[in-house]
């Protein structure tokens, strides 16, 4: 029996619609996920009513009901106070997994009061470094800036990901901004990303190198345009500038 279908016969027989505390029981004590999903979604669909619920979630010994409730708050309650404080709470969760999404999250939604905490996290958390300095940059942190021009020219997908939204959030573009001097390039490069894990395909030899050698064509050329159109924010990037700002690096 579906978990939608399930829903449906428990609030019949009752003759009421699930309250959020029941949706809630049933979200914590779910053992498959489509159950936990439905019932994450159904205490997000009650509005004000489902929040207080899905905030205590946050704060589960669970770190999949924490991802769950996480989530449900950033699709449906991203501009709300309350989730911006379970947003300064996660970026200091044990979990690497609610770490990355709040240090995400807190970037996309410019969220200022996170800054601190993205801070640290730049400089002592080296498995989100990366991430932080993606949030940074969409507040307009230009110190990251190299970072993100390294990570731009990764191998790896999620990398170049999270490099070109930081570069195109500082200078307005990204390396798929110069298709007409890179044959093309697209920083997606064709790959395939599930449930986090990226998928590698077998060795070509002449196709990859070629694929790399457009990588850094864009590179070069998105470089040279923020020299051209940029040189304040080059300067901040290129360590061979005369007269350079001095950087948080």
């Amino acid at each position: 029996m579906s978990p939608s279908l399930t829903l449906m016969m428990l609030a019949a027989l009752s003759q009421t619609d699930p309250t959020p505390e029941s949706l809630y029981q049933r979200l914590v004590s779910a053992d498959h996920w489509r159950e936990q999903a439905e019932a994450v979604h159904a205490l997000g669909d009650l509005g004000e009513a489902g929040l207080p619920l899905l905030i205590r979630g946050t704060q589960h010994d669970s770190e999949k009901i924490q991802d769950w409730c996480y989530r449900e708050l950033f699709d449906k309650f991203a501009d709300h106070s309350e989730t911006t404080q379970a947003v300064l709470r996660g970026l200091e969760s044990e979990h690497h997994r609610i770490r990355y999404t709040c240090c995400f999250f807190a970037g996309t939604q410019k969220i200022a009061s996170a800054k601190q905490k993205l801070r640290g996290l730049y400089r002592e958390d080296k498995d989100l470094k990366l991430t932080a300095a993606k949030s940074l940059a969409q507040m307009e942190e230009t110190d990251v800036i190299r970072t993100l021009y390294y990570a731009a020219g990764s191998d790896w997908y999620m990398e170049r990901y999270q490099a070109n939204l930081g570069l195109k959030a500082l200078s307005a573009r990204d390396l798929g901004d110069f298709k007409a001097s890179t044959d093309g390039y697209d920083w997606n490069e064709g790959a395939f990303v599930s449930g986090g894990n990226e998928a590698v395909g077998m060795l070509r030899p002449i196709e990859d190198a070629e694929q790399k050698a457009q990588r850094y064509t864009a590179l070069a050329a998105w470089s040279r345009w923020l020299k051209e159109e940029k040189p304040a924010l080059y300067a901040v990037l290129d360590p061979n500038t005369e007269e350079r700002p001095q950087t948080l690096e």
